[in-house]
């Protein structure tokens, strides 16, 4: 006779590989941000939501950002953003050993011409455009078992 730990192991076990994950999914409200957004316009969604990171989607004119849609009818996203890309790709810009060289009035003046320059670039065209978060699309939760996101996304992710 197995053991109620074997037993327990083997229902969990059942349960991850029957259970598919558009079983468990409920619509969300997701702020996205279009790749066509500037970093102004970035920086103004992610502060009005008061978030640190969103998604990226593939996007054609309108709205910098998009709040609540819902999952089943979410754009094509391109990958993630958050204020650590963001800043990382200012300073790749910034001349810093001018910076490091200039008196403190000067320094502000270089930020801030450099801020202003950098604030209308389009998010797509930045050094550093994140890639670390995990989507997993709508379409495919219908034919993948909770087992197989556990397995690929947390235990052995993939590169």
């Amino acid at each position: 006779m197995a053991g109620p730990n074997i037993q327990a192991e083997a229902h969990a076990r059942k349960l991850l590989t029957t259970t598919n994950l558009s079983a468990v999914l409920r619509p969300q409200h997701v702020v996205t941000i279009k790749d066509s957004a500037s970093v102004d316009q970035t920086l103004r969604v992610l502060a009005a939501h008061r978030i640190l990171s969103a998604p990226v989607v593939v996007g054609n004119g309108g709205d910098a950002g998009a709040a609540g849609q819902q999952v089943d009818k979410a754009p094509e996203v391109c990958g993630f953003i958050d204020i650590r890309d963001l800043l990382s790709s200012f300073l790749h810009e910034v001349d810093l050993k001018a910076l490091a060289d200039a008196k403190m009035l000067k320094r502000m003046r270089i930020l801030e011409e450099q801020g202003a320059r950098f604030a209308g670039k389009c998010i797509k065209d930045l050094r550093s455009l994140g890639s670390d978060g995990w989507f997993y699309p709508q379409h495919a939760a219908e034919n993948t078992s909770l087992r197989e996101i556990i397995h690929d996304g947390f235990l052995h992710p993939k590169d």
